[in-house]
């Protein structure tokens, strides 16, 4: 694993060379800069946005799709200082909980705290990919993983998936830099950081784990350090999980093999990551460069993914990418968010990338004539491998004992896998001409200043446009996604706020599983309540849905109002329908 990012005519790095130390420290200072303000940049568009959002459409103090038992623990934990478990809580979520302390009692005070570990995300990422890939490389790898489709609403809700990733990437960089200096108290550091995200989610500890493998294997960490470190943690994490498998109400897993379920897991995975690093795919994908084989295997996935994609009709991992918007299953109704042909548009940008990322990898791999590859530790370095091959083999387990998997599972490995990814482009062709030859043999100093910053000369306009256009793809997709998504929780929970204005009970209102959740009194157990519209008043013993918000009219059910609202906070029209049972 290198210790500093690629130089020389392959580099990005925007890194001005000078003729003497002062103006030496004067450009890497204004660099520095300069990467700062682009880092603060992406954090107010990834996360200061969709708080925005959120706070413009009433969505930053109510609960959210899973997060209502998530924000009911942590309220009564900031009332009563007690964890109380609700039936619907798979996730250690202690970690998230703890911090907050009397805070933790207002919705919208959790929400800000998981938006602050978003920020924090963010950096860790940068930081992460700093080393492997230059400074600009990794602006663009943490624009990528901020604009992931689900990030805006996952950082403006209480789920677990943002401060499990925060701590997980944190992990991964101190341990890092920790490993490359030899540090005793920045591993400690990264340690707790694992204990840490273990205590929200457990996929956390693929991150600890490979720090503390790759230290105790690496030469420049003592071996009785890292061997104490790992015991440290080990005890840390069996006694907590002592403590969490006592607790009442727990959410546990049934373990019920299914490699069929695990196999179409698969497939949707990768098309899921395809989406996500389709920035990726067009800043780094050099077709007119590849060898044959490289070709051939980049058209043959391509195929192989329409086929998946538009004939057997395996899509994306759930349950943020549909064309209804953010978790739609679990909404009364149906509206459309993303018209067919702009659907099937992402779908087959989808599959161009995947072709695109593999032809990429493949021809990373090839010794072609006129092409000088990277060398191999560019690539992938070993706490890269340790962490994606553990985090990757945690979630196929998952997906093998038949637990559902979700796009969300894959955040952290956006990073991953973009520090190998934008590494490839560390490979260039190799000189052909005299005259190249005789430039790349010339000296630095003689060069003109404009020479001095191989960015623009290292990658082709064409892959600058391409990486640009799809940071704007994914950017109007995730944004969509999120305006949308607050729009209709934030409208339907006024609907039914409104009803219970007018004396309606509030364990009589069905308004979406969050609703539900929130207003019960009692823990969630499956079958101990009615059976309305959609099903989840089956699982709340003292609802009775008598009066239901929908997304489109339902049938049997007698409309008592209608509601229009902006479909994307701001501009658009939606109309939800707030109907009556003739049961009650």
């Amino acid at each position: 694993m290198p210790a500093t990012p690629p130089s020389g005519p392959g580099s990005l790095d925007s890194d001005a060379s000078s003729d003497g130390p002062g103006e030496n420290h004067t450009a890497s200072w204004v660099h520095r800069r300069r990467h700062a303000l682009a880092l603060t940049a992406i954090i107010i568009a990834c996360v200061g946005v969709p708080v925005a959002l959120a706070a413009l459409t009433g969505s930053l103090s109510i609960p959210h799709n899973d997060a209502w038992s998530h924000s009911r623990i942590a309220r009564d934990f900031g009332l009563h200082g007690t964890i109380t478990l609700v039936g619907w809580n798979r996730g250690a979520l202690l970690g998230q909980i703890v911090p907050l302390g009397p805070l933790a009692r207002w919705v919208a005070a959790q929400q800000l705290f998981v938006a602050l570990l978003a920020a924090a995300l963010l950096v860790a990422s940068y930081f992460w990919l700093q080393p492997r890939v230059g400074a600009p490389r990794a602006l663009f790898g943490t624009a990528t993983l901020g604009l992931l489709p689900m990030f805006g609403l996952l950082a403006t809700s209480f789920m677990a998936d943002i401060p499990a990733a925060a701590a997980f990437m944190a992990c991964l960089a101190v341990g890092d830099r920790a490993i490359r200096k030899g540090s005793t108290g920045l591993l400690w550091l990264a340690g707790a950081l694992g204990v840490w995200g273990v205590t929200i989610r457990e996929q956390t500890l693929a991150a600890l784990a490979a720090v503390l493998l790759v230290a105790f294997l690496d030469r420049r960490v003592r071996r009785p350090i890292a061997a104490l470190v790992s015991v440290a943690c080990l005890g840390a994490i069996g006694a907590f999980e002592l403590w969490r498998q006592s607790l009442p109400l727990g959410d546990h897993p049934q373990v019920q093999l299914s490699p069929a379920a695990a196999g179409r897991a698969v497939l949707a995975g990768g098309l899921t990551l395809a989406l996500f690093l389709l920035p990726v795919a067009g800043l780094v994908a050099r077709p007119w460069r590849w060898g044959w084989p490289a070709r051939l295997v980049a058209l043959a996935t391509t195929a192989l993914c329409a086929v998946l994609v538009f004939v057997a009709r395996i899509g994306y991992l759930p349950n943020y990418l549909a064309p209804g918007g953010a978790y739609a299953s679990a909404e009364h109704g149906r509206q459309t968010i993303f018209a067919a042909p702009v659907w099937n548009a992402v779908l087959v940008l989808t599959c161009l990338s995947a072709g695109l990322l593999v032809g990429t990898a493949v021809q990373a791999r090839l010794h072609t004539p006129g092409q000088t590859a990277a060398p191999r530790g560019r690539r992938v370095d070993r706490l890269t491998a340790a962490a994606a091959g553990l985090l990757v083999a945690g979630t196929l387990g998952q997906a093998l004992i038949g637990q559902e998997i979700y796009d969300r599972y894959l955040i952290t490995l956006v990073p991953l896998l973009c520090g190998p990814l934008l590494g490839s482009l560390a490979a260039r062709p190799a000189a052909t001409s005299a005259a190249s030859l005789q430039a790349s043999a010339a000296p630095r100093a003689a060069a003109p200043a404009r020479s001095s910053n191989p960015s623009r000369a290292s990658v082709p306009t064409t892959s600058r446009w391409a990486g640009a256009v799809g940071l704007v793809v994914v950017a109007a997709l995730s944004w969509s996604v999120t305006a949308s998504t607050l729009a209709r929780d934030g409208a339907q929970w006024r609907a039914a706020e409104r009803l219970v204005a007018r004396g309606v009970s509030a364990t009589d209102i069905d308004a979406g599983f969050e609703w539900l959740g929130w207003h019960s009194s009692r823990p969630m157990a499956t079958g101990s309540g009615v059976v309305g519209a959609h099903g989840y008043t089956s699982s709340f013993a003292d609802t009775r849905a008598c009066y239901t918000v929908s997304q489109s009219p339902l049938p049997d059910m007698a409309v008592v109002e209608t509601v229009h609202y902006p479909r994307f906070a701001v501009a658009g029209s939606s109309t939800l329908w707030v109907q009556r049972s003739a049961d009650c």
